[in-house]
């Protein structure tokens, strides 16, 4: 079949998957095209101004007003910008798009004189998705009018009720909900920010008697006052639910005195929230107690969570509350979870989370994001034994000194740390244990270690790692023993294979080459024993001069070699020495000085092969394509 011989609704199918720009060219290429492609470009309209509103509900008659003569192609309608959508303009809006899909307003377009009000919403019966920023119905039975509007809309499969006002958000008694799934019996996703009512004798037995939506997939939680008896309700209502989305803000009032009356509840039902996969949990300050409690209620029902994220904000540091909720949370789903973020903000003190992660036999991919928190690797890979990916950022990690047993293997793959202190013994254990790990990056870390006074060398030594990709990115080594890290950096840094295989495998090492970046450089070459950097400044005659790095040529390598294995370095340490050495603000030196961070030490990465490496200064945001290196790995 040839190309202008597809039909009518293929054609519209692909437009589907093309940008703007390209299915423009596609109107021209034949006369079978032009109608699909034409039709596609009106698929989604976007009103972000005043002018673009008046251009829209322009009385203008239908030959002028390209809105009234297309309109009905649109099917994604959005509003965003600073205006406020009147009821007649709304009413007009339903008439020029009455085969509307997706409707979406922002957090200034909808008030209460144009929302619920003579509008038409029985005119767009065939929408599936609502997204409605309510801030600006802060009206008595707000509520009601909401409801109301719904009913009209019994095709919905999405619902958004967003809220930035809490002084005036809309409260929902259970008849409310009920009412609601009335009028959506097809609503798979449901957000909703708002608060409940308390919960009184009578809705309890109202509870008992609820028909559950079966349809709802997700439901999306952001709200004020909670009695924990709502919790019951929400098991029975929504049996099917996959996601369950919770945030919680500061300034809420939460009622905690129904715990042991929660638990009861939850036991007389035949089910309690037996689908739900993924759980992501957002807390800010104190309210995190409400997620604690929630988790000890979840803990006897073996709920099958695989994925989870939880969020912790603090403004008042407590170093055993991080610890605490990642127990509680993990006692509840420590049998099923495979992939866990943790995320913490405003963290002042330290934070120990090690012990938390207990018995994680299933997890696979751990992100503890920004907790301020040590951990120490070998207890952590004991307690996740099936981890692939861990992710890390603000804080430090290092290795408990303790016998290891480096017979038991562990099959970590990805090691990606951010903004984090590592001890160069933890290079060495990885080596050992993780025999897999073929991925690391390390950005914005600083390596601290002890600097030996024979060699002058901090070793991160890794011989049983075979690297497939290494970023090192705004990586500062440091020696241990020096009080302050200001201005103490190691400038000179070695990559170089370990002697067991440059000398016992050349042949492995003659079939592979290695890809080498500095900056927009590549340098592909024959990796046979070591390569050295040197980072410098590039100029020192300017204040916090930019620094550079490069490749040192042979003959500067062997004149470091040989200062480090000849004992000059050992007499450096014991001789002042007379020589002025002028450093930029960052310790760097001008790049023909480079002779003059010798005495300083250097660091060496000794590593089995490394195919990819990448070498920069400052530090990268490429957390897609780590996440598109780890998918890789998953469907292999």
């Amino acid at each position: 079949m040839l190309a202008s011989q597809l039909p009518f609704e293929i054609l519209a199918h692909i437009a589907s998957f093309l940008l703007v720009n390209d299915r423009i060219p596609c109107v021209q290429t034949c006369k079978s095209w032009k109608t699909p492609f034409e039709e596609s470009l009106w698929d989604t309209v976007e009103i972000s101004s005043r002018l673009k509103l008046f251009a829209v509900c322009s009385s203008a008659n239908p030959s002028q007003n390209i809105y009234q003569k297309y309109g009905h192609l649109v099917r994604k309608l959005d509003l965003y910008g600073n205006f406020i959508l009147s009821d007649t303009q709304l009413s007009v809006i339903q008439q020029r798009f009455p085969n509307l899909r997706h409707f979406k307003t922002g957090k200034k377009n909808i008030s209460k004189t144009s929302f619920g009000r003579t509008a038409d919403w029985n005119s767009w019966t065939s929408l599936t998705k609502l997204c409605v920023d309510t801030t600006r119905l802060g009206y008595s039975h707000a509520e009601k009018n909401v409801l109301e509007v719904l009913s009209c809309l019994p095709s919905l499969t999405e619902l958004e009720l967003e809220q930035y006002n809490w002084e005036k958000i809309m409260i929902f008694e259970l008849k409310d909900f009920e009412t609601l799934h009335m009028y959506l019996p097809r609503i798979e996703h449901l957000s909703i920010q708002l608060k409940f009512a308390s919960l009184t004798p009578e809705h309890l037995s109202q509870m008992e008697k609820a028909t559950p939506a079966i349809s709802l997939k997700s439901f999306k939680l952001g709200y004020g006052s909670l009695d924990l008896r709502w919790i019951c309700y929400f098991a029975r209502k929504y049996p099917n639910i996959r996601l369950l989305e919770w945030a919680i803000n500061d300034d809420e009032d939460l009622e905690y005195e129904h715990e042991d009356e929660t638990m009861r509840l939850l036991t007389s039902l035949p089910y309690v929230f037996p689908h739900l996969n993924t759980a992501r949990m957002y807390s800010s300050g104190n309210p995190d107690q409400l997620h604690l409690t929630f988790w000890k209620l979840l803990r006897p029902f073996n709920v099958p969570i695989k994925d989870l994220i939880n969020e912790f904000c603090y403004h008042k540091d407590e170093k055993a509350r991080l610890e605490r909720n990642i127990t509680e949370c993990v006692n509840a789903v420590s049998e099923t979870v495979e992939i866990f973020n943790v995320i913490g903000y405003d963290f002042r003190d330290p934070q120990i989370i090690s012990t938390g992660f207990n018995n994680c036999s299933r997890l696979v991919d751990l992100n503890i994001h920004e907790c301020n928190t040590h951990i120490t690797l070998n207890s952590l890979l004991d307690h996740c034994v099936s981890l692939k990916r861990l992710r890390f950022s603000l804080g430090s990690i290092s290795i408990k000194q303790k016998k290891i047993d480096y017979s038991i293997t562990h099959g970590l793959r990805i090691l990606d740390v951010t903004g984090a202190t590592v001890e160069s013994e933890t290079f060495n254990y990885l080596s050992l244990r993780c025999r897999q790990l073929n991925y690391m990056r390390l950005n914005g870390v600083n390596v601290t270690g002890i600097v030996y006074q024979d060699t002058g060398c901090l070793c991160l030594n890794m011989p049983y790692t075979d690297f497939k990709l290494l970023h090192i990115h705004c990586v500062q080594f440091y020696q241990q023993s020096v009080n302050s890290l200001r201005n103490s950096n190691l400038n000179l840094v070695s990559l170089s294979l370990s002697s067991s295989v440059a000398h016992n495998d050349q042949t492995k090492i003659k079939n592979r080459s290695t890809d080498i970046r500095l900056y927009n450089n590549i340098y592909s070459r024959y990796l046979a024993s070591s390569i050295w950097f040197h980072t410098f400044c590039e100029d020192l005659t300017i204040y916090r001069g930019r620094s550079k790095v490069r490749i040192l040529e042979e003959e500067e390598v062997s004149y470091a070699y040989d200062y480090y294995h000849s004992g000059h370095f050992h007499d450096s340490k014991n001789t002042e020495s007379s020589e002025e050495v002028y450093r930029s603000n960052e310790g760097n030196v001008a790049m023909d000085k480079w002779h003059q961070d010798l005495p300083r030490g250097y660091a060496e990465l000794k590593c089995e092969y490394i195919a990819k490496y990448d070498l920069r200064l400052e530090k990268t945001y490429d957390d897609r394509f780590w996440q598109n290196v780890y998918n890789g790995l998953t469907k292999s």
